[in-house]
């Protein structure tokens, strides 16, 4: 590998050199200011080429087989983090649900002091089916008739 390097760069240097030259007629050197030939690797040097080129290789399909594992857990991580993020929208929605309940609740109990009208046990039921429907874990359908109580409470609480 270090061969193959060291000979490019001395063709790259001894081409850069003549392309500078100018196209003037050549004048026979001597000998000894010629620069010296390249002589063909000796048969161990190859040998050891060879080997480095297949250790070499060996390494770049264990780095492949790492890359393609990497990957495929990337993936597993990111169906993790979809499905994670779905339980934490739940969550969320739980949590809207409750207090969707607790605040209509707190806004049935204030008009009750006030007054005791049917608007108001039609709202008591409500937020009964709405801890009943919290329970079976239907939280839209627990917000729904939560808030369907704190309006029944609130329109009631402005008429005579």
């Amino acid at each position: 590998m270090r061969i193959a390097l060291a000979l490019a760069l001395a063709v790259t240097g001894v081409t850069a050199c003549a392309a500078r030259q100018p196209a003037a007629a050549p004048t026979p050197a001597p000998a000894e200011a010629s620069a010296p030939r390249q002589r063909a690797p000796a048969p161990a040097a190859n040998r050891e080429a060879d080997r480095e080129i297949g250790r070499l290789r060996s390494q770049l399909q264990v780095r492949d087989a790492q890359i393609v594992d990497l990957q495929r857990r990337l993936a597993d991580a990111m169906n993790e983090a979809v499905r994670a993020m779905a339980r934490l929208r739940t969550l969320a929605t739980r949590a809207e649900a409750a207090s969707a309940i607790a605040e209509a609740e707190v806004t049935v109990q204030q008009v009750r002091q006030g007054a005791g009208r049917a608007e108001l046990q039609e709202a008591g039921r409500l937020l009964r089916e709405a801890g009943v429907e919290f329970e079976a874990e239907n939280y839209g359908g627990a917000v729904y008739l939560a808030t369907q109580a704190k309006r029944l409470a609130t329109g009631s609480a402005g008429s005579p």
